[in-house]
């Protein structure tokens, strides 16, 4: 009796990857991705959205090619995604600050693991010249040290945010957000070497009360009360599968667009937090 033809689990998840990139290509498409950002997509008197990117750099070490590439990755995942919202929700309401909505997008990108939805919430005084590191340590799911740059950029940033708000908002005591993180650390394997870790996490944030007293407070010594509560989602990236030598890298480069990535870079509501040295983060993760 002659046995069957082997299985062919190569060709099987070619297959399966073209397809599913394909299918990405279709959903993610837009007529024109918008080359700038207007104010309206990033705040109204109903909310805000976000985007940030956080990678840690090795200097000098085997591991710095590995994380650069897998930073650029990101910076073309969230291209794609943050040309495709703001060209079809290019104001912020009721329905850009549902993160079922943004949960769906994101699933159309292929090598994302969408995660489960988790509801958090924080309550603690801060003191004003706190306030930039509490929410970055909260947005890049990592211990920030004392004195990074990436947290002085972080409250400048935050800043200009702010001020974004606050001219749109004008009055009330509750705000929302929609924040969208890229995460790219090594971490520790637990055998003397690192793993690199990538992932998107989606926060659909409610600001509960006292919002008015964050104006100006990032330049105040006194204690702000933050009470927000959050909707988190952390979708876990297979960065492996999309670099050079992996088996997606191909199509991966195919549904990336250059100019996508480069009007994601530049606007308003974007955070860069690539190149921070190793060092000044400790991810929770």
């Amino acid at each position: 009796m002659k046995d069957g033809p082997e299985f062919d689990i190569a060709g099987f998840e070619a297959r399966h990857s073209a397809a599913r990139y394909a299918a990405a290509t279709q959903a993610l498409a837009v007529a024109a991705a918008p080359a700038t950002t207007p104010d309206s997509a990033i705040a109204t008197d109903k909310g805000m959205v976000q985007y940030h990117v956080i990678a840690e750099t090795p200097t000098g070490s085997q591991y710095a090619a590995i994380m650069q590439e897998n930073a650029d990755n990101l910076m073309g995942m969230g291209g794609l995604i943050h040309g495709y919202m703001t060209a079809n929700y290019p104001t912020v309401d009721s329905q850009l600050l549902d993160i079922n909505l943004w949960n769906t997008v994101i699933g159309h990108l292929p090598d994302v693991a969408v995660g489960p939805t988790v509801t958090k919430q924080y309550s603690n005084t801060v003191a004003g010249t706190d306030l930039a590191g509490t929410f970055l340590q909260m947005l890049a799911k990592a211990k920030v040290a004392p004195g990074a740059k990436i947290g002085t950029d972080f409250g400048t940033w935050l800043e200009a945010m702010g001020q974004l708000a606050f001219a749109a908002h004008g009055a009330g005591q509750t705000y929302k957000a929609i924040t969208c993180s890229y995460l790219c650390y090594l971490v520790d394997n637990g055998a003397g070497g690192f793993y690199d870790y990538g992932a998107i996490v989606l926060r659909e944030v409610d600001i509960t009360q006292d919002f008015m007293t964050y104006k100006g407070a990032c330049q105040a010594s006194l204690g702000i009360q933050v009470e927000v509560q959050f909707t988190e989602i952390t979708s876990p990236v297979q960065l492996s599968r999309i670099r050079k030598g992996g088996p997606d890298f191909q199509l991966f480069q195919q549904l990336v667009n250059a100019n996508a990535t480069a009007a994601f870079s530049k606007a308003a509501n974007f955070f860069d937090g690539r190149n921070t040295p190793q060092a000044d983060l400790k991810p929770y993760v």
